[in-house]
This record gives C-alpha cells, structure tokens and sequence, in this order.
C-alpha cells in the first residue's frame, strides 16, 4: 500500500512541476507578445519610440531565455533570438516596415513554441 501512496505523490510532483512550467512559459509568452503589440502599433505610426522598445524588449527577452531554455528546446529559441536582434537594427534606421513585419513574426513564433509546449492530443500522438 505504501508504493501506491509513493507512485501517487511522484504523480501528483510530476503534474504539478509541468504544470508550473507551463504557466512560467504562457507569462513569459504574454508578456513578449504584448511587448511585440507595442512595438508593432509604433512600426504602423512610425514612431520614434520604436527603437527604446524594441531595445526594452531584447533586454526582456535576455532575462527570461535562461527560463525558456529548461523548458523548451535550444532550437527554437535560437531562432527567436535572432529575430529579436533584427527589432533595434531595423527600428535604429527606422525600417517601419521591416519592423512592423518581424515584430509580426515573432509574436506568431512565440505562441507557436507555448503550443508547441502545451499538452494537447495533436502534441502527444
């Protein structure tokens, strides 16, 4: 009877570790995309501030990638961060409209790594 109540609790450790992660990765999703929002609403009115956000936002990006990088594979933030580098060189020049369309970019790759991350039948079969 023991090994069941033992086999349970690593069960219930287990659900509750991934289920954290995976609300660590949809905050940290959250918070980039609504970044990604502002920058692209300044790519549209070609405003100055483009470029201290997309800066704000690499900063950001720095901070939580080490998170990401327990959670999900190397991969796909590899090529998240190269795009992130692209956001001040093209706000820098005033690119509106390269910014405006990477910025689009990335906030569709973020939310398809979370989903990706995300139990789901399609990600299990």
């Amino acid at each position: 009877m023991k090994r069941l109540w033992i086999a349970l609790a690593l069960i219930v450790a287990i659900n509750l570790a991934s289920g954290w992660a995976l609300y660590r990765i949809a905050g940290i999703t959250e918070d980039l995309s609504g970044r990604l929002d502002q920058i692209l609403k300044a790519a549209q009115q070609q405003d100055q501030n483009a470029q201290s956000l997309t800066e704000e936002l690499l900063e950001s990006w720095r901070a939580q990638e080490a998170t990401l990088e327990r959670y999900i594979h190397h991969e796909a933030l590899d090529l998240i961060t190269g795009e992130m580098a692209r956001l001040p060189v093209y706000a820098g020049y005033g690119e509106y409209s390269a910014l405006a369309a990477e910025a689009a970019r990335l906030r569709e790759l973020l939310w398809h790594t979370y989903e990706a991350e995300r139990p789901s039948l399609g990600n299990i079969f």
